[in-house]
């Protein structure tokens, strides 16, 4: 995200998973910001697919939690209003040829 676009980036990479690196990009975090916070752990699963695991970000994630960094702390405010409440989800079929 370009700076000053006033969109704020959480960035979660498992240094082992092979997703993080598709853009061929190696984003330094040598610049941490509350805008731009890059947080990346190392848990090697030895599978490409578990290494991508959403249960595996989520242990991760959860670790954060009770970070004492307050630029984590700041994340962790703005975010709140969007970890509260309720949801609904809709699912939609989209098909390119009738059915049947």
């Amino acid at each position: 995200m370009a700076a000053g676009s006033g969109t704020r980036v959480l960035s979660i990479e498992n240094v082992n998973d092979i997703v993080t690196h598709l853009d061929a990009v190696d984003t330094s975090t040598n610049h941490q910001s509350v805008d731009r916070l890059i947080y990346r752990f190392a848990v090697d699963e030895h599978d490409v697919v578990a290494n991508h695991d959403v249960r595996l970000y989520s242990r991760e994630a959860a670790v954060l939690a009770d970070s004492p960094n307050p630029l984590m702390i700041d994340v962790q405010t703005d975010l709140q209003p969007f970890l509260e409440g309720s949801a609904t989800t809709t699912v939609f079929t989209l098909h390119d040829r009738p059915t049947g």
